[in-house]
């Protein structure tokens, strides 16, 4: 009994790992654009283009695993994964004062940040019993496991590849064509509900009550109102004339219905302006970037200039 129990032990090992890895894809493969965002917001924007990488990689170690196809071998990788995504979620947590890993992408909700390092640990005690217990490396190779294995990583490579793109890091620096990009906001829709002076900055944010982005990105948003730009703007595609969605979401701020005014100008919601000289100078679609990363990215300012004004705003 002890003997079969001993042999059985590291077999659920690998199973336990394997499922874990690729419960974690499938959640970030679901919005591979998400994790890249995810990445970004850690304070690694360069490496947010690495996403969908890891992602497939995670989801061939976990495959491996369930088939027991060079466990030694891929259990070793899980090992070296793991210790840099909790060193990455260490330095993120520390430093950018990000508390959700976002491990396992849209499947899980939030994790308490002591559950996200006991989780880690586990996995890494789990990925070096494998280790321990397969001294040799073997590969275990059936038509049957080589057909599930192709099958398997072709769709999650599919499904991965539908949902990226490229992060707000990288696709801001790609030249846009955006009809109001370098626009005066007094020639353009913006004029009716924003007048903009020279003299000062302008951040509108376009947005719908019926978007999944947008209402994601409220709590995000919730921090540009302030040093960010001199005015925050909400404008609103969809009603909300009884209240009810600004009560459901606890949205501190008004927004200005405009309807189908924007038709035409705004193709992707939800959208951030930002307006310096009476001009739009930045165009943010999709998504929105942490208020840090907009700083650091878009107003160009240092770590220790944001730092320093996030102290006088408190």
């Amino acid at each position: 009994m002890a003997k079969k129990l001993g042999k059985g032990l590291p077999r659920l090992a690998e199973l336990v790992v394997g499922a874990l890895f690729i419960f974690s894809s499938m959640g970030k493969a679901d919005d591979a654009s998400a994790f890249g965002e995810l990445i970004s917001k850690y304070g690694f924007e360069w490496l947010s283009i690495l996403s969908p990488v890891i992602i497939i990689a995670e989801m061939l170690i976990g495959i491996l695993l369930l088939l027991r196809i060079a466990p030694r071998l891929t259990a070793m990788a899980s090992f070296v994964l793991v210790v840099i995504f909790t060193a990455a979620f260490a330095y993120a947590h520390l430093v950018n004062g990000v508390e959700d890993c976002g491990c396992f992408g849209n499947i899980t909700t939030d994790m308490p940040v002591w559950a996200t390092y006991l989780r880690n640990i586990i996995l890494l005690l789990l990925s070096y019993y494998i280790i321990s217990n397969n001294k040799h490396t073997t590969w275990s190779w059936t038509w049957t496991a080589s057909t599930v294995l192709i099958l398997v990583m072709t769709a999650t490579t599919f499904w991965t590849g539908h949902t990226w793109k490229p992060s707000t890091f990288y696709a801001n620096k790609i030249p846009s064509t955006h009809p109001l990009l370098g626009k005066e906001v007094s020639q353009t829709p913006l004029a009716r509900y924003l007048k903009a002076d020279k003299d000062s900055t302008y951040l509108v944010w376009v947005f719908s009550y019926n978007c999944g982005g947008c209402v994601n990105s409220i709590e995000n948003i919730k921090q540009y109102q302030k040093g960010v730009a001199d005015r925050f703007v909400a404008l609103s595609v969809t009603d909300d004339a009884d209240g009810r969605m600004h009560k459901l979401l606890n949205i501190p701020f008004k927004a200005q219905n405009v309807g189908n005014e924007l038709v035409g100008f705004i193709k992707v919601i939800p959208t951030i302006l930002y307006i310096k000289e009476g001009h739009i100078f930045y165009i943010i679609e999709e998504s929105v970037p942490s208020v840090y990363q907009f700083k650091k990215l878009y107003l160009e300012m240092t770590d220790e200039e944001i730092l320093q004004q996030q102290e006088r705003m408190r």
